[in-house]
């Protein structure tokens, strides 16, 4: 099921369907890279591209967090679409797509969310109770975050409009509706 690659680009990543990327229509628009692109939300994120007439590119390592299964199942729709690729691996072995021209962009909310914030929603959101075990900052820790998003502004009309507690709820009941068809099948 991947593509023809040189043994060192196979060992990095696999491509799929088996058709030559190159030799899919094109519709028009850009060609966009989208990393995590089999998870919850960049699978969102490539059928909203694909719908706007982007050719995208899903690269995602296809780690533990949720079952292949689920992620495959979340890819469905964009796995039907001629302007679609799969790439799953380690998107530090992405080197050969270097030299193409893709939009890279910074994708999340620009808001500043405290980890307060954060952890008291998704209690909201998963109606429970999170065990809090306050410690000093690791090494990594940042005192503060947000993306970027200007850059997806201006190019993908991209304004994250969802509140924080919205969107973990619904990520909640799509991930009881995962989990309940992953026990029935």
């Amino acid at each position: 099921m991947s593509k023809s690659m040189n043994s060192s680009q196979r060992k990095s990543f696999v491509i799929y369907p088996d058709a030559d990327p190159s030799l899919r229509p094109t519709i028009g628009r850009r060609t966009i890279l989208v990393t995590g692109g089999a998870g919850f939300i960049g699978s969102h994120l490539c059928d909203a591209l694909l719908s706007d007439g982007h050719k995208v590119v899903a690269f995602d390592n296809f780690d533990p967090f949720y079952g292949r299964d689920v992620k495959m199942r979340n890819l469905e729709a964009s796995l039907a679409h001629p302007n679609f690729t799969l790439v799953e691996g380690d998107i530090r072995a992405a080197i050969a797509y270097e030299a193409a021209d893709y939009g890279i962009f910074n994708l999340g909310n620009s808001r500043v969310v405290t980890l307060e914030e954060l952890v008291t929603s998704l209690e909201t959101a998963f109606k429970t109770t999170a065990l809090r075990d306050r410690q000093p900052m690791q090494p990594g820790d940042v005192v503060q975050t947000c993306a970027n998003v200007d850059k997806a502004g201006r190019s993908l009309d991209y304004h994250p409009s969802t509140p924080l507690a919205d969107g973990l709820t619904e990520f909640h009941e799509w991930l009881e509706r995962e989990m309940s068809s992953t026990t029935t099948h």
